[in-house]
């Protein structure tokens, strides 16, 4: 009576890319419990630290001999750098709309109001930010102070309403 025993073949499933947001290294691990590990940087542990963009692929091999491989594209990306300008003033009673330059992005969100649009409007003073997410997942920020005016005068202003009316 002879026994065999099948064992599961080796599995590595690396993503087709990896975007890795404003840093300068990453470690990319291959499953742990094989054997051996052959990456394609000549290194031969279970990870290896990644600090440049381009493919890197590893073969894993375990007790059997069996062996397996899979590659991913590591992409170092910066941050977006959204920016809402400089720090502004406006009349009571107008708007301004604030947009992030640079865009446009995956996703918006604006505190303090929780809004997810590109824009919005604002009517009062105060401090907004927008956090923006581009479509590598790769998030950046940037806050404006609005600073609103009471007893504004514009040029050509003739009734003090905020609209120019020569």
């Amino acid at each position: 009576f002879v026994q065999i025993t099948v064992a599961p073949p080796p599995f590595v499933n690396f993503p087709d890319s990896i975007p890795v947001c404003n840093a300068s290294s990453y470690v990319l691990s291959a499953p742990a419990g094989y054997s051996t590990y052959s990456w394609s940087t000549g290194a031969s542990t279970q990870s290896i630290t990644v600090t440049q963009s381009g493919y890197y692929n590893v073969t894993v091999t375990d007790q059997y001999f069996c062996a397996t491989a899979d590659q991913t594209y590591i992409n170092f990306v910066p941050d977006p750098s959204p920016s809402l300008g400089p720090d502004i003033s406006m009349c009571e009673d107008t708007m301004v709309v604030l947009t992030p330059s640079g865009g446009p992005y995956s996703s918006y969100l604006w505190a303090p109001t929780f809004q997810t649009s590109s824009s919005i409007g604002v009517a009062i003073g105060g401090t907004f930010s927008v956090t923006v997410s581009d479509a590598n997942g790769c998030t950046g920020s940037d806050t404006i102070i609005v600073t609103e005016l009471f007893d504004c005068v514009w040029p050509g202003d003739a009734d003090h309403d905020g609209v120019a009316n020569n």
